[in-house]
């Protein structure tokens, strides 16, 4: 159930591109058409400007379109090789497209030239979550923390090793570190009820719970816990409800 967040970095708006938000498939498709345009007409007035080829690529890869992406940061790359942004969305597209090497190599790289950008730490955590080597992803996570202690995707990152490693108590910790620097997010408090579900924790469970209703998170997933919970603390009637 647990869900590692990757920070992706998207320069939209200097192309004037056009909102997708609260529109239809079939409008959605003229848009992402329309704001490829602005790009395409910006690009041929200036087609040594690195960064339209950069902010084309994280167009692309905002809409799912990875391998356009990687053709646009590749581009922008030969054009400027120690561009430390370019490295770090590359690494993200391969993690997207599965070519989990070629991102290790570029987070790396992206670390020497720019070695306190607790970005790239953040996200190889996150691949290496997703390797399942855990050690790793906790050494680089704890050095995301260090440099950016203010960040709650962090500490919510964490938690998500500390429940990998069976580590619940600090899975615990760990997401309340999350929610206090960020009380607004629903995923955070869904996960931690988690914890305190495999805990034997069930009324801490149920006001986490509760919390992530109130936040309108996945209806339908939290309250198949809240019957659990309900079920587990005799509320039998509440786990009817």
């Amino acid at each position: 159930f647990m869900v590692f967040c990757v920070l992706l970095f998207f320069f939209l708006f200097s192309c004037n591109s056009v909102s997708m938000e609260q529109t239809t498939e079939k409008d959605n498709l003229l848009i992402f058409r329309l704001n490829l345009r602005v790009y395409e007409n910006k690009i041929r007035k200036t087609p040594d400007n690195y960064k339209l080829y950069y902010e084309r690529g994280n167009y692309y890869c905002l809409s799912g379109y990875y391998d356009a992406a990687l053709m646009d940061i590749n581009k922008v790359l030969q054009m400027k090789p120690s561009y430390e942004e370019a490295l770090l969305l590359r690494g993200i597209i391969f993690i997207c497209k599965a070519q989990y090497k070629n991102a290790l190599t570029d987070f790396a790289e992206a670390l020497v030239l720019a070695p306190r950008d607790d970005r790239v730490y953040n996200n190889r955590a996150c691949l290496y979550i997703q390797l399942g080597d855990l050690e790793k992803a906790l050494h680089d996570i704890d050095a995301a923390i260090i440099l950016n202690p203010k960040n709650d995707l962090y500490f919510k990152n964490k938690g998500q090793i500390s429940y990998r490693m069976n580590d619940y108590e600090n899975a615990v910790l760990n997401y309340s570190n999350a929610i206090n620097l960020n009380p607004k997010n629903a995923e955070t408090y869904f996960d931690r009820g988690n914890v305190y579900e495999i805990l034997q924790r069930y009324d801490m469970a149920l006001i986490d719970f509760y919390k992530a209703v109130k936040l309108k998170y996945r209806i339908s997933d939290v309250y198949f816990h809240i019957g659990i919970c309900c079920y587990h603390l005799q509320k039998y009637s509440d786990a009817i409800d």
